[in-house]
């Protein structure tokens, strides 16, 4: 999964990339209004870029009061950088890694999957919305949320299904596809276009149907849609799966960043 830059039509997740320029010894510290109102407790996004800037951030830590929670984004600090924090209580949640690359130079496919012959990509549409809401809140059981234990799977489909629903709301996103078979929704893929640059914000398949290339499939389409050439993908270390996936549309790991945890004590 992937997001992007805050805008006032779109909120956006914690895992927004850093956002501007600023002294990389002094971490970046705001409030996470869209997780805050999705989990009922007070919710804090950080950036740190530097030991510096970890030392710093640990200097107020640990959280006031139990239900507190703090995600750290660390995109270019190694885990001796991250020690004061680690001390103080905050764990590593997650390596996200981000592949890019263009999808023309995806391998080249002669056709569909045959084991996709009764799949059909459309955009979505209102009467999606539940089956695609219950799809996102079912399968994304590598999520950093799902894996922590002080949240849990149920935190977890939570915001799953609150991130997917944003789309139908007109809050997030400028395209869904979504894969449908005879069942109903099989699969969808929620995607951003920045500067020319398709972001695959969230992208889902069904179990039954996975191995058969329908995530490649619905990027092809959401590209074509948005008219983009490049794309841009984040997924978990821990999800190799995804990761296969998207190198076998011809991506490439741009970059990988740990994201910390922290909950108040």
């Amino acid at each position: 999964m992937t997001t992007t830059d805050p805008t006032p039509s779109r909120p956006v997740h914690v895992d927004a990339a850093p956002d501007g320029p600023g002294n990389p010894d002094v971490p970046r510290l705001r409030p996470d209004a869209w997780l805050t109102a999705t989990l009922g407790i007070p919710c804090l996004v950080a950036e740190v870029h530097t030991r510096a800037a970890a030392r710093m951030l640990a200097a107020v830590l640990p959280l006031p009061g139990p239900r507190s929670f703090l995600t750290i984004q660390a995109p270019a600090c190694t885990p001796q950088d991250l020690a004061p924090l680690l001390a103080k209580g905050a764990f590593i949640a997650d390596t996200r890694v981000t592949l890019s690359g263009s999808i023309t130079q995806g391998r080249a496919r002669s056709g569909r999957d045959p084991r996709t012959a009764d799949v059909r990509l459309r955009e979505a549409c209102d009467r999606d919305r539940t089956a695609v809401c219950d799809l996102a809140a079912g399968v994304f059981t590598c999520s950093r949320f799902h894996r922590d234990p002080r949240l849990g799977p149920e935190a977890g489909a939570r915001i799953k299904r609150a991130w997917t629903d944003a789309w139908f709301t007109g809050h997030r996103g400028d395209a869904m596809i979504v894969a449908e078979d005879a069942h109903g929704p099989a699969g969808f893929l929620l995607a951003l276009r920045l500067d020319g640059t398709l972001v695959v914000d969230l992208i889902a398949v069904a179990p039954h149907r996975r191995g058969c290339g329908i995530a490649g499939d619905m990027t092809r389409a959401a590209s074509e849609h948005l008219r983009c050439r490049a794309v841009r993908l984040g997924t978990q270390a821990v999800n190799t799966a995804s990761i296969r996936a998207g190198e076998s549309m011809g991506l490439h790991v741009e970059r990988t960043m740990p994201i910390l945890h922290v909950h108040g004590t």
